[in-house]
């Protein structure tokens, strides 16, 4: 790989057993770096998952509150992690990221183009109020 190159997992998945979309996957990052999907629940919540990876769409996680989210677990084929973890929520993942220095590439999911300003513009609002709030000291 040239020195303008980097090799960026898709969730974060770079080995068997590594669960896409986790505290896990950010603790086992390549280089740093590791792409995550994040989609707006119906309570304003941002959780790091992909749909298909819990069976659903973007549409119908959207419908979703954090309740429901919190009941989801992560998919996972290793036999001794039958049920996988919870899912994170945007400020959980993106503060561990910090902490960790891993930096995130988010692949924003949505219903449809409205949905998706929606998201942005609460990603953006988070991010803000994270670092007002000073949870990237350590990394900033």
């Amino acid at each position: 790989m040239g020195s303008a190159e980097r090799f960026i997992p898709h969730k974060g998945e770079i080995e068997a057993g590594t669960l896409p979309n986790s505290f896990e996957a950010v603790l086992k990052n390549y280089e740093g770096a590791m792409e995550c999907d994040l989609v707006l629940l119906a309570d304003g919540e941002i959780a790091i998952v992909h749909p298909r990876d819990i069976g659903g769409s973007a549409a119908g996680i959207e419908q979703m509150g954090l309740s429901d989210i919190e009941a989801q677990r992560i998919p996972s084929d290793d036999p001794d992690r039958e049920h996988g973890r919870a899912i994170p929520l945007m400020h959980e993942l993106v503060g561990f990221a910090s902490d960790t220095d891993t930096r995130l590439v988010m692949d924003l999911k949505a219903s449809n183009k409205e949905k998706a300003f929606v998201l942005v513009e609460k990603i953006i609002e988070r991010l803000g109020k994270m670092r007002k709030d000073g949870a990237f000291k350590l990394n900033p």
